[in-house]
């Protein structure tokens, strides 16, 4: 996502008739609430309608429920294939189709929807769903031609000219940094400053200084007046520092460490989260004041396997700007490409496009080629069966260092009886990193 091919036009917006694979228009759906504390609530999941429309009872969702029994962000609702698509998102209390619990289900319609204490009647459309998709197959540097990506943009796009805070969601990899990046390049706050505070491996007190200032040296905010400031993670935050960043976001003055306070600065929000806000607020990860004034707009980037067609329109943008005369993809290497599901998604992608460009390689995981389903090998067994595959280093080393790090992940939980704030003290690193290695090799 570094480079915008020159032939992608950035203009306009269209009405697209979404397709399902018959040919058929998708149609629209409506639901309702028919028993439950908020009884009567309605809503239409059409084209127009965001990539997943979530229900629950945290402030963020776009259907939000009372019910107690409801987790924060407890169902997800999207349109694909014709059918209106029904996702658990990890609730507690499950969510049920009649009495069977589901996990993720195509809904023709007709069909009561059950989470805790709330029933939910969903209704297919004569209607059928008609999408504002942006013409464009990119937003700014934000390169994607596929609907999921699309029907970003004319949001994108309005967010970018705004001054409201911007949550902006989406799995590892997936270009939030870029997007948080071009919103600021778009809007008027383009001269001034961009700043990023990711507090990784930040002591409190360091954080605390950084974002506010102490000393005399101005924090972050200020420095951002004017611009934007990027809280990436804000569930890493300390919760002091969280309390203090709220209070300031509703225009009170704050105390710093040194005793001086620091008055309102006009400083524009994105935040950055590749979990579920909603859940960590459940978890008392995330202060749920802090979650709501951060969450005033959002916008959620799908995962690359969502995207339809894009991996061959990014593949090819990345292996151009690495400038490479008289090269292009071969065609097997992009239906290989196509043909994976990019875990990493699209900063995957874009290695794995860097890598073919200078060793030839474009096996897409090779670490499936050492996988043994019946037992695990030894070190000593998989270095061998490596040396034996004649790979190059690159990838090679890739191997072994992936199922260390996956080995070292386990025996560490293992230690310490699953906790991952001791197990990540214990092995010397930061507790978002260890927590981003056991979600790599899903330990």
């Amino acid at each position: 996502m570094t480079q915008k091919p020159p032939h992608l036009r950035e203009e306009g917006t269209e009405s697209l008739g979404l397709r399902a694979p018959s040919g058929a228009a998708q149609p629209s759906f409506r639901i309702e609430v028919t028993h439950g504390p908020d009884a009567a609530t309605a809503a239409v999941i059409d084209g127009g309608a965001a990539s997943r429309v979530l229900v629950g009872t945290g402030s963020t969702c776009h259907v939000v429920l009372t019910d107690r029994s409801v987790s924060r962000r407890h169902l997800a609702l999207s349109l694909r294939d014709g059918l209106l698509f029904a996702e658990d998102l990890g609730s507690t209390n499950g969510t049920f189709i009649g009495s069977i619990r589901i996990e993720s289900v195509g809904l023709a319609g007709g069909e009561e929807i059950v989470v805790g204490g709330t029933r939910i009647r969903t209704e297919r459309l004569a209607t059928p769903a008609v999408a504002t998709v942006a013409r464009a197959a990119s937003f700014g540097r934000v390169i994607g031609a596929s609907v999921a990506m699309r029907s970003l943009y004319p949001l994108a796009e309005s967010l970018s000219k705004s001054h409201v805070p911007v949550l902006v969601e989406g799995e590892a990899g997936t270009g939030k940094e870029l997007l948080a990046e071009v919103l600021h390049e778009r809007g008027p706050r383009s001269a001034a400053s961009f700043l990023v505070l990711d507090p990784t491996g930040l002591e409190p007190d360091a954080i605390d200084a950084s974002l506010f200032g102490a000393g005399g040296n101005q924090g972050l905010l200020e420095q951002a007046h004017g611009g934007t400031l990027v809280l990436d993670e804000p569930s890493e935050l300390p919760p002091v520092v969280q309390a203090k960043l709220a209070r300031f976001l509703q225009r009170h003055p704050v105390t710093r460490a040194d005793g001086s306070l620091l008055a309102a600065v006009d400083a524009r929000i994105i935040a950055l989260s590749r979990t579920d806000v909603e859940r960590e607020v459940q978890a008392g990860r995330l202060r749920e004041d802090l979650a709501t004034i951060l969450g005033a707009a959002r916008l959620e980037l799908p995962p690359l396997r969502r995207r339809e067609g894009d991996v061959a329109v990014l593949a090819s943008a990345f292996f151009k700007a690495l400038r490479i005369e008289d090269r292009v993809l071969p065609p097997i290497t992009l239906r290989r490409f196509e043909a994976y599901s990019w875990p990493g998604n699209v900063r995957e992608l874009e290695r794995a496009v860097v890598r073919f460009a200078t060793s030839g390689d474009d096996e897409t995981n090779p670490r499936h080629a050492f996988r043994d389903e019946a037992r695990e090998p030894s070190m000593d067994e998989l270095c061998r069966r490596v040396l034996d595959a004649d790979l190059a280093l690159g990838a090679s080393r890739d191997v072994i260092v992936a199922d260390f790090e996956r080995r070292f992940v386990r025996t560490a939980l293992e230690r310490h009886g699953g906790n991952v704030t001791r197990a990540a003290a214990a092995s010397g690193i930061a507790r978002r990193y260890f927590h981003m290695l056991r979600v790599r090799h899903r330990v």
